[in-house]
């Protein structure tokens, strides 16, 4: 038997929750299609440490779709990575964007930090905790300044 077989999925039973995250898949599997593809004519201002950091989550989302291998679907979003690795590693302080990849990078940071906030954890686990709050504190202001 096929263990990666579909399943069909009962509507009447699937919660609002799943609604929304499965809407919300759809959306950002919409905008990978869209990656590296259109006119970056959008400039984002970005500062040098935020630059750095966006620099090396673009390095390390790279990694993950490593994974993907030569799927044709992934081929404009590592096109678009390699672009803002290397983007990030210039002194300039611009960054230019099409609008897909600026909407993509909005909702990959957004629902990075809301995931980070629903993180729970053990008592004897406060230093993951604080940690993990930093990040996330730095993953907004990303955002804020990639919202400007």
């Amino acid at each position: 038997m096929n263990k990666m077989a579909r399943q069909a999925m009962n509507a009447n039973k699937m919660s609002q929750v799943d609604m929304m995250n499965n809407q919300a898949m759809m959306g950002m599997a919409s905008f990978m299609q869209k990656l590296g593809k259109g006119k970056r004519k959008y400039t984002v201002k970005i500062d040098k440490g935020n630059k750095k950091f966006l620099g090396k989550l673009a390095e390390e989302m790279k990694k993950q779709m490593g994974v993907y291998g030569n799927n044709p679907q992934a081929k404009g979003m590592g096109i678009f990575l390699n672009y803002l690795e290397s983007e990030c590693k210039k002194k300039d302080k611009e960054l230019k964007l099409s609008y897909d990849e600026l909407e993509f990078l909005k909702k990959t940071i957004s629902e990075s930090v809301k995931q980070m906030s629903t993180m729970k954890f053990k008592w004897y686990q406060f230093i993951r905790k604080i940690a993990i709050k930093m990040m996330a504190k730095q993953y907004k202001l990303l955002l804020e300044e990639i919202q400007k």
